[in-house]
């Protein structure tokens, strides 16, 4: 959230004068009344604004762009920030080729220096990166598609409950693109979203993937156990904040 200056207004009072006295008390009282507002107003909680030119955009993305991602562990339901923040920027663009860098900020608790670098294909409707090369990412490691699909419309609404993403009957699974109205991530809220999820069986991860044609909000995954459920199941996930 942007901070923003506090300010008092300083008036010169006239003795003597009743009536530009009372006038510079109204005056006063309504320079207050103002600057309460504004602050106010400042201290909505949003964490994306609707127009940061650093951010990266997916349907023109620029060297340089990046996207900052808080840290959320803990058991589902009680998630907290951990202190980390990823960084996902755009080292590289040609038009079709896309190469993206992704690290921990040297101010977070777990980083220890590594940054991983990979490529992808890119246009504005897709977003193509090789298991290969998703394997180490932060954010992509459990998706097992080689393809986002930034414009394809979702085939159904999905709803949030909890730690799981589910339609009223069944969980989220396979390759379907879903959308939600409201998903949120610890103490941050994303509205009218679309969401994959195409985990690997392998992993025995519940896993989404939150975005739209413009940007990735939330990469969120829950361990769901093994051979057996795990009623309370560790999440972690990272959120897409503002940097303004």
């Amino acid at each position: 959230m942007p901070l923003h200056p506090t300010f008092t207004p300083i008036f010169i009072v006239l003795p003597g004068n009743p009536q530009i006295e009372l006038h510079m008390k109204l005056l006063f009282a309504l320079a207050l009344a103002l600057a309460s507002a504004f602050i106010i107003t400042a201290c909505d909680k949003d964490p994306i604004s609707p127009v940061d030119p650093l951010r990266i955009d997916l349907q023109a993305p620029v060297i340089g762009q990046e996207n900052h991602y808080l840290k959320y562990s803990g058991i589902c339901g009680q998630l907290l920030p951990t202190g980390d923040t990823l960084v996902l920027r755009v080292k590289d663009f040609n038009g079709t080729d896309i190469v993206f860098e992704e690290g921990l900020t040297e101010g977070s608790p777990s980083y220890y220096g590594q940054i991983i670098v990979y490529p992808g294909k890119w246009s504005q409707e897709i977003l193509d990166i090789k298991p290969e090369y998703r394997v180490n990412s932060a954010l992509f490691f459990f998706y097992g598609s080689d393809t986002l699909r930034l414009k394809q419309s979702p085939s159904e609404v999905m709803l949030q409950n909890d730690c799981i993403v589910w339609n009223g009957q069944s969980d989220f699974t396979g390759d379907a693109i879903g959308s939600v109205p409201s998903f949120k991530v610890g103490q941050l809220e994303y509205e009218d979203k679309k969401i994959v999820s195409c985990v690997p069986t392998i992993l025995d991860l519940d896993a989404y993937l939150l975005y739209d044609q413009d940007n990735i909000y939330s990469s969120f995954t829950s361990s769901v156990g093994g051979w057996e459920p795990i009623e309370d199941p560790y999440v972690n996930a990272y959120a897409l904040i503002d940097t303004q």
